[in-house]
């Protein structure tokens, strides 16, 4: 009896020390993680944070993050030189957190952690107002005594009005949900938006329910690195409508669809990565198609490259103005990394390439690949070196109404551009684009560009050795 008394005593002890101690050490944890992020986020290229205010108490922690994205210097910039320069995008992080080993939310429970992060739209944009002030986006996050994490996250609904703006526009959202668990080194998370309406001065544009879904064996901090990992995802908008103004007609999308799923040799570091499109079916009033399937395949894509591609982008960033600096660089990367990249020998398959209109379907698939590259060219444009160690061959087929179809918009689109034709009626254009497309049909056949089979036509492609061959028939390359 007297060991079990000291067992429980032991027990005891060791339950209050955890409730009075724990929070402190979870308050102290917090800080630096929070420090850390911050920390991580400065060294990626565009982001500036910084942790502007932070109070801890035994039992609690609230703490504010200044975050601006320049979208000038960020990855996330695709814009051409020649465009507008882009925005900075400039918010406020509010975060409260309550320590554990006991929470206390609208219920008691246990955990280490119940974190909440919050936007307010206003720290955005004066223009946004949302549906009885509720913050812009908010995260939930509670950490279990385990470790593992159970978060909640949310965009409100709300207004974007900004109809006295130079480029009126106001949009009108119904808003986001997402569920998500993180373990040690696995993440699972489900989301659902609302419908978008965009009221613009040409028409409006209506977007459907969006639904997410990932999967992956990635820890949290490494979730939004470009390393690759197991994992897949895809997002689904359910339509999307455009109505131009003072037309009936309308442009109608449905089942948009963006997936992929990735496995990663840990022991050799490459991945395989399968990118896939989808759309249901479309229509404009005049055209109607269906069925739409496009799948990439990407083999031997080296992991590596893609860590290194991040670092490259921060030293360019923080590198001086001098062209020498930036040249060292750049070409330092190229003949270490992107060499490493293609000498992985790695392959870009298009593996569905499907589609159905009214007039009929079409089908195809391309299969091509890097091969005996031993070091980089002198000018990395040089297309001669390139076509010298790509290896390719393909197969595509369309139904013969669906490539008279294609011929007539083909002969259509030249004869609008000639200044000749300048002023000719539509339906004289669509007359003599039907009247020519046997033609042109009958000319690629003497080509030996398609060849005619009983309800289709097809064309089989293969590149090797700078021998490019269409049906059997090489082709001259200009190299």
């Amino acid at each position: 009896m007297s060991n079990l008394k000291k067992g429980l005593s032991v027990v005891a002890v060791a339950v209050v020390g955890a409730a009075v101690i724990g929070p402190k050490v979870v308050g102290s944890q917090l800080e630096s993680t929070l420090r850390a992020q911050v920390e991580k986020l400065n060294e990626t290229a565009g982001y500036n944070a910084e942790l502007t205010d932070f109070e801890s108490s035994w039992f609690s922690t609230s703490a504010k993050v200044s975050l601006t994205l320049d979208l000038e210097t960020s990855s996330v910039n695709t814009a051409a030189d020649d465009q507008d320069a882009l925005e900075s995008i400039h918010t406020v992080i509010d975060l409260s957190a309550q320590h554990g080993p006991l929470l206390f939310n609208d219920i008691a429970t246990l955990g280490w952690l119940s974190l909440t992060a919050s936007v307010d739209g206003k720290s955005i944009s004066d223009h946004i107002v949302t549906e009885n002030n509720q913050a812009f986006y908010t995260l939930q996050n509670h950490m279990t005594l385990f470790g593992s994490h159970a978060f909640q996250d949310n965009i409100a609904p709300l207004v974007f009005d900004c109809t006295d703006c130079e480029q009126p526009i106001k949009i009108t959202y119904d808003g986001y949900q997402g569920t998500g668990e993180v373990s040690s080194n696995n993440m699972v998370y489900k989301g659902m938006g609302g419908n978008t309406l965009f009221n613009m001065t040409n028409g409006e544009l209506k977007l459907g329910e969006l639904k997410m879904d990932f999967a992956g064996e990635v820890p949290l901090e490494q979730l939004f690195s470009m390393g690759l990992y197991n994992s897949n995802a895809k997002i689904v908008l359910n339509s999307v409508n455009f109505t131009k103004v003072g037309e009936t007609d309308s442009v109608q999308f449905n089942g948009i669809g963006i997936s992929t799923d990735t496995k990663l040799d840990s022991e050799k570091e490459l991945a395989t990565m399968l990118v896939g499109y989808e759309l249901e079916s479309f229509t404009d009033g005049e055209v109607e198609g269906k069925d739409f399937d496009i799948e990439f395949e990407f083999t031997n894509i080296d992991n590596n490259f893609l860590n290194e591609y991040e670092k490259f982008l921060n030293q360019l960033a923080e590198a001086d103005s001098e062209l020498s600096e930036l040249d060292r660089i750049q070409s330092e990367f190229m003949n270490t990394h992107v060499l490493a990249l293609v000498k992985a020998n790695p392959h870009m398959n298009l593996t569905k390439f499907n589609g159905t209109l009214t007039q009929g379907s079409f089908t195809g698939n391309l299969n091509s690949e890097l091969v005996n590259i031993e070091a980089m060219p002198d000018m990395i444009a040089d297309p001669k070196f390139w076509l010298t160690h790509t290896q390719a061959d393909g197969k595509f087929l369309v139904d013969k109404p669906l490539a008279s179809y294609f011929a007539e918009m083909m002969i259509a689109s030249q004869i609008r551009k000639n200044p000749q034709a300048q002023g000719m009626p539509e339906e004289q254009i669509q007359e003599i684009a039907t009247a020519q497309s046997g033609t042109l049909l009958n000319t690629l056949i003497q080509q030996g560009m398609i060849v005619e089979l009983e309800s289709q036509f097809e064309s089989k492609i293969s590149l090797k050795d700078l021998q490019l061959l269409v049906n059997d028939q090489q082709i001259p390359l200009p190299y």
